[in-house]
């Protein structure tokens, strides 16, 4: 992911774009925040969205993040298809967003 822009604060309902290393300015909305657990974008593709959740569990021995991501509508699986690599991209969002945490604390 290149950025992220906002159009006023992060809760659901705020609308913006967003810009992959290798792609063009896309509209996204926040879908869904849990204040310190989750926040979720859903992204406004030709034929479908795609919606992306990251959440943070706490464990006995510090927290867990996990990435979720899905496609839905009409040309979901050829969406799906066009975007092979979107597991590596999301892999290294969360290795990107692990990094900045642990340098926070």
């Amino acid at each position: 992911m290149e950025y992220i822009r906002l159009d006023g604060p992060v809760r659901p309902g705020a609308r913006g774009v967003m810009k992959t290393r290798a792609g063009q300015e896309t509209p996204m909305l926040v879908s869904d925040v849990v204040p310190g657990v989750a926040f979720q974008d859903t992204v406004f593709l030709d034929g479908g969205t795609l919606t992306v959740r990251h959440e943070s569990h706490r464990d006995g021995t510090g927290s867990r993040l996990e990435l979720r991501a899905w496609i839905d509508g009409p040309q979901a699986a050829e969406l799906a298809a066009r975007m092979a690599g979107l597991e590596e991209v999301l892999a290294a969002d969360l290795a990107g967003l692990i990094a900045l945490v642990e340098r926070e604390h």
